[in-house]
């Protein structure tokens, strides 16, 4: 789209991905439009105005074949632009990207930008050698968190709790979103390890340790009337005493040391997650059955040939689920139906299945 603009104008050309390519509205006849063009979405933010994602093409007559002409196409954005104000608007553009490419389980990368004003064109292309352009990497198997129908009304819904979150969590969102949709092609360890480091770094934030603490203090408190119900009453032995004093010892440490990881985790899922990670692979477990700490653990002390390679692969996608779960808990925002526990869409996933999943725990650590 060439021409002068009267109102100055701002394309944010992006990446192609496998939910802009399969948009109901990108499924067109592309004689059928006169400048080329198709609009697939709509998204209104009070940081950027109205943002219209489109698709955009070309005919190389050069390269036809059979007297059919080749089509090159892409996607963009367009947002009106007030005067001096674009690397602002960039920067919110990037922001909105980040939640984007959650949705769509894929990074929407920003390629670069034309600005239209007065007559004028100026355009800028990022790495224009290299458009780092990620393949669609879906939690295998799956698809979209969100499809056509449903896009628009949870996209805007997220991009208007985004803003409203503190600076840090907004750090937390955008760490997310690397992780469940990253720049690169990743090995399954690799957005293993990611992912399960992001996860780890959220629980011991200060303001979620602050959040669990009395959820800890209650598991702890448990765990030592059940020892103090241990002891044997009015010892008749020196050693039943003796075991009466290796348990005071015991409750005396556990009283005098801080929460352990594990306990972390106990209050994390009670304060955050509770009744969202029940139906998934458990985020700590046991040797006979890890979960995902004790895999974490493994791959970090010794390599993939330590792992059964299909438990890391479902242990990885059970993973993604739980971070997308947390992302929407974290916007204060339904789970989409795609990711809700329990659902029809979830069901008909043979790795969501507990007894597969709960078998291949067993087979997770590979004895050398």
């Amino acid at each position: 789209m060439s021409g002068a603009c009267s109102t100055p104008i701002i394309r944010f050309h992006l990446s192609t991905t496998k939910f802009f390519v399969e948009h109901l509205n990108a499924q067109l006849n592309y004689g059928a439009s006169a400048d080329q063009t198709a609009e697939l979405f709509t998204l209104a933010t009070p940081e950027l105005g109205q943002i219209v994602f489109s698709k955009e093409w070309v005919f190389d007559l050069a390269e036809a074949s059979n007297g059919t002409a080749t089509v090159h196409y892409g996607y963009y954005a367009a947002v009106t632009m007030p005067d001096g104000e674009h690397e602002l608007l960039i920067s919110h553009f990037r922001k909105m990207l980040d939640w984007l490419s959650i949705l769509v389980r894929q990074r929407i990368v920003l390629l670069g930008w034309t600005i239209e004003n007065a007559g004028q064109r100026i355009e800028v292309y990022l790495d224009p050698l290299d458009k780092r352009l990620t393949p669609f990497m879906p939690p295998k198997p799956g698809r979209f968190i969100v499809e056509d129908d449903e896009f628009t009304e949870v996209a805007l819904s997220g991009l208007a709790s985004w803003p409203d979150k503190n600076p840090e969590e907004q750090e937390q969102l955008s760490d997310f979103s690397y992780a469940l949709a990253p720049h690169l092609d990743e090995s399954t360890e690799e957005k293993f390890i990611f992912q399960y480091r992001m996860l780890e770094k959220f629980i011991i934030t200060p303001k979620v340790a602050a959040r669990t603490t009395l959820i800890e203090t209650e598991i702890l408190s448990g765990f030592i009337n059940n020892l103090k119900k241990a002891k044997i009453e009015n010892p008749d032995s020196d050693q039943a005493s003796a075991l009466n004093k290796r348990l005071d010892g015991f409750i005396n440490n556990i009283q005098q040391d801080k929460p352990s990881l594990r306990h972390k985790i106990d209050g994390f899922i009670s304060s955050f997650m509770k009744g969202s990670v029940e139906d998934l692979w458990p985020i700590a477990g046991t040797d006979e059955k890890p979960g995902l700490k004790e895999i974490r653990d493994t791959l970090s002390h010794t390599d993939t040939r330590s792992i059964h390679h299909q438990s890391l692969a479902v242990a990885q996608w059970h993973l993604t689920i739980l971070l997308e779960r947390l992302v929407f808990k974290l916007l204060e925002l339904p789970a989409p139906v795609a990711i809700q526990p329990g659902s029809n869409i979830l069901r008909r996933e043979f790795w969501y299945e507990r007894a597969y999943w709960e078998n291949l725990q067993k087979q997770t650590l590979v004895k050398q």
